[in-house]
């Protein structure tokens, strides 16, 4: 391996974070401090939104990855066609919160639920915590 481009990263803080605040706002629970604003869909659980220290994460919805592009080898064993349920739970999952944000000394916990096409599979997340 070598070195693509030099980074550093900005020293992490020791100081003690403000509380966080939870409030509804447009269709979205927001979660705020001083470093953070982060952004969830009532109805999707799914974060929409992410800014921390200034910098954005991310301005669209966090979701699940089941597939991966095929290579050479998959092609040549019909992974495109075995394989194509994963692409489907990819592209059509269809998110839930069943569990609204609730702060707490560690952070913030919510659970949102994904049901996959044709009743594959269900996934339940708790991605903050």
């Amino acid at each position: 391996q070598f070195v693509l481009q030099e980074y550093t990263s900005a020293p992490v803080s020791t100081k003690q974070n403000a509380p966080l605040i939870i409030k509804q706002e447009n269709g979205n629970f927001i979660i705020e401090s001083d470093d953070v604003h982060l952004s969830i869909d009532k109805q999707t659980g799914e974060i929409t939104h992410w800014n921390f220290g200034g910098e954005l994460i991310t301005n669209a919805a966090i979701r699940p990855n089941f597939w991966r592009s095929p290579t050479d080898n998959d092609l040549g064993n019909g992974m495109q066609d075995w394989a194509e349920i994963w692409q489907r739970a990819t592209n059509s999952a269809q998110s839930t919160l069943t569990k609204e944000p609730k702060a707490s000394k560690h952070g913030v916990s919510f659970t949102l639920n994904y049901q996959l096409p044709n009743e594959i599979a269900e996934l339940a997340d708790s991605p903050c915590r």
